[in-house]
């Protein structure tokens, strides 16, 4: 079923078409597409906002490309796991080190900053090495 937002949109003052418009990213985008007519309608030149918005989502793209930090405790709970050769560990240390999203620009970014993947690899990995040793160790004795 096919919405249409052209009358919910015409009622609409200007300030929160604007407001629509400048957090396009959080409504649908059919609704953005209306309320970009409706101005146009109205005839208000809204190209300062259109410069605004490239502004505000290069700044989010630049944001989530450098990454967020990864919680200090589970980062530690991921080495206690790790060392003790449980596949939680591996997990924790998987999940810091590869996870990736899709930003606002479509392009597939890692969740985690440079810090916080290294930390993962390391728990990825050591984890792995202590879980092969027990098993090795298992098998042969």
């Amino acid at each position: 079923m096919i919405f249409n937002f052209s009358t919910q949109v015409k009622a609409k003052p200007e300030h929160e078409l604007f407001d629509i418009y400048m957090h396009a990213s959080e409504y649908n985008a059919d609704f953005v597409e209306c309320v970009e007519q409706e101005l146009k309608h109205r005839n208000i030149n809204y190209e300062e906002l259109k410069q605004a918005r490239m502004e505000q989502l290069n700044d989010q793209l630049s944001i989530e490309k450098e990454g967020r930090d990864g919680s200090p405790m589970i980062v530690f709970l991921g080495f206690v796991f790790a060392l003790f050769g449980g596949i939680i560990g591996i997990i924790i240390g998987y999940h810091y080190s590869r996870s990736k999203k899709q930003a606002v620009n479509g392009e597939s970014v890692f969740v985690y900053n440079t810090q916080t993947r290294e930390w993962g690899n390391i728990i990825m990995w050591m984890g792995i090495a202590v879980a092969s040793i027990a098993f090795i160790w298992k098998v042969l004795y």
